[in-house]
């Protein structure tokens, strides 16, 4: 029969070259980082996009829109680096689900409740 691949996992390895995608800040002096985004293979380029900041620490995961085999889809991107922190921080790509981020827009950050 056919194969359902509705998830991908991969093994963490990140590239080197950097993207940057969206550079643009929100309202006057709202506080933004850089979000590196990492895929742990040579399938596609990591690129970087300026967020808010949200809290007083990074999210840790970042949902991103994406299509996978042709319908929408998330690439879900867990934190992996936050020692340059809040002006800088590193996300790992995960896997690929099917649907949307949150209100429509091109990244959400989740908030993970302190330890």
């Amino acid at each position: 029969m056919g194969r359902s691949t509705h998830r991908r996992r991969h093994r963490p390895r990140a590239r080197r070259a950097f993207l940057t995608l969206v550079t643009t800040p929100g309202e006057a002096g709202e506080k933004t980082f850089l979000a590196l985004l990492l895929y742990p293979d040579d399938s596609r380029d990591a690129f970087s996009v300026r967020l808010p900041l949200v809290g007083a620490r990074p999210p840790g995961i970042l949902r991103t829109s994406a299509t996978f085999e042709g319908a929408r889809a998330v690439e879900v991107f867990r934190l992996a680096d936050a020692s340059s922190w809040p002006e800088v921080a590193a996300f790992l790509y995960e896997e690929t689900l099917p649907g949307t981020v949150k209100d429509g827009g091109v990244v959400e950050q989740v908030l993970m409740p302190d330890d």
